[in-house]
């Protein structure tokens, strides 16, 4: 796929190579670049001095799928060279932290609200059912957000949530499956993507591996405990014990607190990655079929993260997935 590259709504030539990453750990989307032009940090058009803005189309459109704010600027040791590094709008939310109350909030409007407190566009499409009541103070916009999404899975609710801020707005979305993925070369050949996975690697680990999950009373008067353990798992891999400390005197289901935990920990870690030449559909929260017999890939798989790597002839990806079902 071939791009177009915006400073400030102004096209630019001069990229020399250009990345950017996602990942479902973290709000944010960062990309860096470099460039023979200075553009800095800021820019003054109107008698008004703004952040500059960075922005990424497909070739011969005018709207974005990527768009951030540069935050750093350097000019390197070579002087005709300069480095250029920002975020989408998830910085915002990572670099903020707030002062909130809840009283049985409807956890989608709990969200609203705080974006409404810290000029956050939102798009939320997304029927919370449950709702939140909690003060938070000094903490950080971004950990709240992921607290809430959490509160909604472990209630019950909306399942399998993720945090895209990269269209300029915070997106609420669901894991969705992506198909028919294909790549763009430099002569305008359009290639099946899932024809160049190259440098696949598996690794598989049990060093994070828990079977009992202890659930504790945060009170410090108080050792009110709930518990869950795998019998099978501790007869295999010995007990690993995880304590998990929280309010036992909210409405929270503790049971089910305990039997999600020990249902995400108890399991051996397998981190799987490879290269693939592809396009911006290429991201996280995107779910891909894989048949790749050699390292026995079958079926469905997350993307965790991407890095897409761009010049002028392709978008190279690097992608960490795990199995999906």
């Amino acid at each position: 796929m071939i791009y177009d590259f915006y400073i400030n709504n102004k096209q630019i030539n001069d990229i020399l190579t250009i990345n950017y990453n996602k990942s479902l750990d973290d709000v944010a989307s960062s990309f860096n670049f470099n460039s023979l032009s200075d553009f800095g940090i800021t820019s003054n058009e109107n008698n008004k001095t703004s952040l500059n803005s960075f922005k990424i189309c497909e070739k011969g459109k005018k709207q974005p799928f990527y768009f951030g704010h540069i935050t750093d600027c350097e000019h390197t040791t070579d002087k005709y060279i300069y480095n250029y590094s920002g975020f989408d709008v998830g910085f915002y939310l990572n670099k903020n932290e707030i002062v909130k109350q809840f009283r049985k909030a409807n956890i989608g409007e709990a969200i609203k609200s705080m974006c409404r407190d810290h000029q956050i566009d939102i798009n939320l499409t997304a029927k919370f059912k449950n709702s939140v009541s909690k003060i938070y103070k000094d903490e950080v916009f971004a950990d709240v957000l992921k607290e809430l999404i959490e509160f909604e899975k472990l209630q019950g609710g909306l399942n399998n949530l993720y945090i895209d801020c990269k269209s300029g707005k915070l997106n609420i979305l669901e894991y969705k499956l992506e198909e028919n993925l294909s790549a763009t070369i430099s002569n305008g050949i359009l290639i099946d993507s899932h024809k160049t996975i190259n440098n696949i690697n598996i690794k598989h680990s049990i060093q994070e591996l828990k079977n009992k999950i202890i659930i504790v009373d945060n009170n410090e008067q108080s050792i009110k405990t709930i518990s869950k353990q795998n019998d099978n798992s501790i007869s295999t891999y010995g007990l690993l014990a995880s304590v998990e400390s929280v309010d036992t005197k909210k409405t929270n289901n503790l049971n089910l607190l305990a039997q999600e935990k020990l249902e995400e920990l108890n399991r051996p870690q397998e981190d799987i990655n490879l290269t693939l030449l592809g396009d911006y559909r290429v991201g996280k929260g995107k779910i891909i079929n894989l048949n790749i017999e050699e390292y026995k890939l079958e079926g469905l798989y997350l993307i965790k993260s991407a890095n897409h790597k761009i010049d002028k002839e392709k978008d190279e990806i690097d992608i960490s997935i795990e199995r999906f079902t």
